[in-house]
């Protein structure tokens, strides 16, 4: 049982590094979309 118990952590300490990681990468996408469409303003005027 302590083996299912102990599974079961890991796969959920995955799970959240999983979203942290996906959560910064949507920050960074974010992020790298307003710089573009800042730099795309500055170059039409």
């Amino acid at each position: 049982m302590q083996n299912i118990t102990f599974s079961n952590n890991n796969l959920s300490y995955e799970e959240l590094e999983i979203k942290q990681l996906l959560t910064l990468f949507v920050k960074i996408v974010q992020q790298f979309i307003q710089d573009f469409q800042s730099n795309s303003k500055q170059l039409q005027d």
